[in-house]
């Protein structure tokens, strides 16, 4: 995604204790295996997570401390029916009263 989507990155990163170079939310960077994140553990389409390596056959367990957040978890490559390319409906979340995306790995944020 980088390599085309360079006016989403910085040198100095987001800052904080993540050495993501996106300038927005944390991508490339293991799920914590703490926190409101502990209950993503089976794999969901809507916010799908990447793996550091290969597994050796298909598993819907997510991980957290081991898999990892990537752009594509919250965005379609190049098309898609919201508004930046995000995978649900963000606008007027969370006043409609439902859940979306974020949802997923942010537990705590109903």
């Amino acid at each position: 995604c980088a390599t085309c989507h360079g006016n989403f990155h910085s040198l100095s990163g987001i800052g904080g204790d993540t050495s993501s170079p996106f300038t927005r939310h944390p991508t490339d960077v293991i799920l914590p295996a703490s926190g409101e994140y502990t209950a993503y553990t089976t794999y969901n389409v809507t916010a799908p997570v990447a793996r550091t390596t290969v597994p050796a056959s298909a598993s819907s367990t997510v991980t957290p401390g081991t898999d990892v957040v990537m752009c594509l978890s919250c965005h379609y490559a190049h098309a898609g029916p919201y508004y930046k390319m995000l995978r649900w409906d963000y606008k007027g979340w969370p006043g409609n009263g439902s859940t979306n995306g974020c949802n997923v790995c942010h537990t705590s944020k109903d």
